[in-house]
């Protein structure tokens, strides 16, 4: 697969799809966003078993600042680093899928 050639898992590219995901979560509006469990569970295509895992690991890699709150079963991120992917990365993409000019 493409992803193989490029030294890339199938591990690899869900974790990174994932923790994209929760920081999409995050960014929505302005402020403080109140996230359901359900949302983040339907949104990663995961259990709800796997809700908090995912989440403290946002957290511990500190892409979000968030609180979970188990009792209202949602989660209340205050922080989300920006997503930022410029010409560089697309460049970079594109060298290592093979199709840059040269």
């Amino acid at each position: 697969s493409v992803l193989a050639s490029c030294g890339i898992t199938a591990d690899d590219a869900t974790l990174k799809t994932r923790l994209m995901a929760i920081l999409g979560l995050g960014s929505k509006g302005s402020g403080v966003s109140l996230v359901p469990f359900d949302v983040v569970r339907d949104t990663l295509a995961i259990g709800d078993d796997e809700v908090e895992h995912w989440i403290v690991l946002a957290i511990g890699k500190k892409l979000i600042e968030a609180k979970i709150d188990q009792l209202k079963r949602s989660v209340q991120i205050t922080r989300c680093t920006k997503q930022v992917f410029g010409a560089s990365q697309w460049q970079e993409l594109q060298g290592q899928l093979g199709t840059g000019e040269g």
